[in-house]
């Protein structure tokens, strides 16, 4: 009874919690905000195309050294441990909406969205596949609590920062009319990350979630410039 009362507890506030604080206006509504957790070649490239699109970013990691190409770009980033309890306080998360965790510890990965997706909601808080079964692996777990997986099954840590230090390269495609997009009718080898919507929006390309795109969407996809 103790475990399904903190169960239910953690789900409800989880599905209620962002959409009270808009109601009451405490939430940030303005614009979007992106919170990645864990410092990669990838995530910093990411990072580099929402900021260029005007969305805020904050990068999040405990190793100085993996924040210092981010740094150099200019992105926001803050060094510590996000699950420790003056990370919530020193960090402020206030503008950002989204989460997404992406370190190449799969477990490390399911603690960080589990512990924020009562604070980010359920929907807003995703994370990347540390490896081929880390799909597998959270599919074992309920789904009302279970995170995001970005993009592809086959988009994993290692081949997503393997892709971006060789021969691939972020790349926008603007779209002309409303169309249903899958990954057959996209180049091949081509991975989509993310969409910003016409409404200034940002919607992440998740394992579950199909491709609808409207005429004024900007598709943000992983390719291949060789």
């Amino acid at each position: 009874m103790t475990f399904a009362l903190v169960f239910i507890t953690v789900c409800v506030h989880g599905f209620t919690l962002g959409p009270l604080s808009k109601k009451l206006g405490l939430s940030n509504q303005g614009s979007e905000g992106i919170v990645i957790v864990g410092a990669s070649s990838f995530s910093i490239a990411l990072a580099t195309v929402l900021k260029e699109m005007d969305v805020q970013v904050l990068i999040v990691d405990s190793s100085l050294g993996r924040l210092q190409p981010a740094i150099q770009k200019g992105i926001d980033v803050h060094h510590g441990e996000i699950l420790t309890e003056h990370a919530r306080f020193e960090a402020d998360l206030t503008p950002y909406n989204i989460m997404l965790v992406m370190t190449i510890d799969t477990s490390y990965n399911m603690l960080v969205t589990q512990s924020f997706a009562p604070e980010f909601g359920y929907q807003q808080t995703l994370s990347i596949s540390s490896s081929p079964d880390a799909h597998d692996h959270q599919e074992k777990i309920p789904e009302s609590t279970r995170s995001h997986l970005l993009f592809n099954e086959d988009a994993v840590f290692t081949e997503l920062n393997r892709k971006i230090n060789t021969t691939y390269r972020m790349d926008t495609m603007q779209i002309t009319e409303d169309e249903q997009v899958t990954k057959d009718l996209l180049p091949q080898d081509t991975t989509p990350l993310f969409i910003k919507r016409k409404d200034e929006s940002i919607e992440f390309i998740t394992q579950r979630k199909k491709l609808a795109l409207n005429e004024g969407d900007q598709l943000v996809v992983l390719a291949n410039k060789k």
